[in-house]
């Protein structure tokens, strides 16, 4: 290569180098370390991390099994009449549908003339027109 030319190699000090990388982990870790994201499985409150630790499952007590009845016949309870209420809701719909139904048909049959039964004197009729 000509002397002076920008491609030039130029040496660079192995100490450097590692001194370098050194300082970018050490700040990486630091960032790491800063940020308030504990990541995607939040930490125990007693500061238990592993995920993997077995546990004995917690055994339950009569007063926590009765709240837990009572909660979920509670429930029950709401649900029931939640189901109810709309049933009525809906019921009463119909029915006023059906009621505005029927004085629209009442208020159509009152506008329109009484129907004749066939062969009926309507004062129109003559021997002629049978």
């Amino acid at each position: 290569m000509a002397a002076g030319s920008v491609l030039e190699e130029v040496p660079m000090s192995r100490i450097q180098l590692v001194s370098g990388f050194a300082a970018l982990a050490a700040a990486a870790a630091f960032a790491q370390a800063q940020t308030s994201n504990p990541g995607f499985f939040q930490p125990k409150p007693d500061g238990e991390t592993s995920l993997t630790k077995i546990e004995a499952p917690k055994e339950t007590t009569a007063l926590a099994v009765a709240t837990d009845m009572e909660r979920i016949e509670a429930e029950r309870v709401a649900a029931l009449r939640k189901a109810r209420e709309a049933e009525l809701r809906q019921t009463e719909t119909q029915m006023d549908r059906s009621e505005r139904d029927a004085e629209a048909e009442r208020m159509r049959a009152q506008s329109q003339p009484a129907p004749i039964q066939q062969g009926a004197y309507n004062g129109a009729t003559s021997e002629r027109d049978r």
